[in-house]
Formats: structure tokens, sequence, C-alpha cells
């Protein structure tokens, strides 16, 4: 079992967030020992990989708590759980797409910069 400061390392989360997270009922497989402190086992990593990935796909923290409640509604919400992911998944799509541009303003930017060095020349290169 884990404690919370360790998962908080193991995700480079801080404890505050862990307990945070737990609180929410984001992850369903914590458990509590005789002095009520959080205990987490490997059970416990998926829903944390799961929270963290649905956050950087945009998803609020209201939205993955309807989304861990259909989880543990089983089978029956497998449809519903599927559309959440698929819209996300679009956004996921347009934040790769941004980071693409992003990536390639940088490059062009830098190969500019390389080029007005190894000129060295005396005009005033603004940006």
């Amino acid at each position: 079992m884990y404690t919370v400061k360790e998962i908080a390392q193991k995700f480079d989360l801080t404890p505050y967030t862990v307990r945070y997270y737990t609180d929410l009922g984001l992850v369903p497989t914590v458990k509590r020992d005789n002095n009520n402190t959080r205990l987490f086992g490997e059970d416990s990593f998926e829903w944390f990989i799961t929270i963290l990935h649905l956050k950087k796909c945009g998803m609020r923290i209201s939205d993955i708590k309807k989304y861990v409640d259909l989880c543990e509604q089983g089978n029956s919400t497998l449809q519903a759980r599927y559309d959440y992911l698929l819209k996300y998944k679009k956004f996921a799509y347009h934040q790769l797409i941004d980071a693409q541009e992003q990536a390639k303003f940088m490059a062009d930017k830098i190969a500019t910069y390389q080029k007005w060095i190894k000129e060295d020349s005396k005009k005033n290169h603004l940006c």
C-alpha cells in the first residue's frame, strides 16, 4: 500500500492534490486504515493516470467525477463513457495541432536567428 506522500511523488502531484482528488471521489479504490489514513494500492495507479490524462485533455474536475461515477456503474455505461472520451479526444487533437504549430514557429524562428548569427551582419534585426 502507498501513502498520500508516495502517490504524490509518483505522479508529481502535491499531497494536497492527492487528498483533494480522493475527497471528491475521483479515486474510488482508496482505502482507509484504523487511523483514517488514506492508503492506495496499485489499483489506484490507473485512476491517477486516467485523471491526469483527462485533465490534460481539458476535462474539468466535475466532468472527471461524472466519468468516474459512470465507470463505477459498470458496463451499462460503456456508451456514455465512450461518448465522453470521444468529446475530449477532439480537444486533445486540437492541442496537438496547436503544439505542432508552436514547434514549427520556434524551429523557423531559431533557423532565422542561426542565419542572422552566421551572417554577422551589421543590420539591426528586431525580432
